[in-house]
């Protein structure tokens, strides 16, 4: 049971029923249009909280294969910096220009570090060579030019790319 009051005192007593069976000026139930809409408003809510799931799931998956990935990423850079190394020393001893496999540490797997003239050029002083590191199954490759000046070799551009 509750009172109706407009001011302080009470105007009317209506019981349970009474007041669930007022209408607004037009004849329709007050309270009914406003649940519609409060659970139209509930249920956009909970789409729109659903789609921000949805899209933190995939974005918080991605992460975590990019981050499982580093390391492995980390290992090829560092092998074809090394293989870098060792080709520009050995063409500084004058070793022959052929492809060849550089060996690696026992502790390192199935790794690999593969080392190959890659395009020929007219001049002399100009070489271009492929590495080719393998590490656990993913192949990373560099294209290294390299120029002769003075009679040393020395590097001149180094380009990165994945297989």
């Amino acid at each position: 049971m509750s009172y109706v009051t407009r001011s302080s005192r009470p105007l009317a007593r209506l019981d349970g029923d009474e007041c669930n069976r007022r209408t607004t000026a037009g004849g329709t139930p007050a309270l009914g249009r406003r649940r519609g809409l409060t659970i139209v408003f509930a249920m956009v809510m909970l789409a729109l909280i659903g789609v921000t799931f949805t899209a933190m799931v995939v974005l918080l998956s991605a992460q975590a294969k990019r981050t499982k990935a580093m390391p492995v990423e980390a290992q090829q850079r560092q092998l074809l910096t090394a293989g870098t190394e060792v080709v520009l020393a050995k063409l500084q001893a004058g070793a022959a220009q052929q492809k060849w496999e550089v060996p690696l540490p026992k502790e390192m797997g199935n790794t690999k570090l593969l080392c190959q003239p890659g395009i020929r050029t007219e001049n002399a002083d100009i070489m271009v060579w492929r590495l080719q590191a393998t590490v656990e199954g993913k192949v990373a490759q560099q294209e290294v030019r390299l120029e002769r000046v003075e009679g040393r070799w020395r590097i001149v551009e180094a380009r990165l790319g994945r297989q």
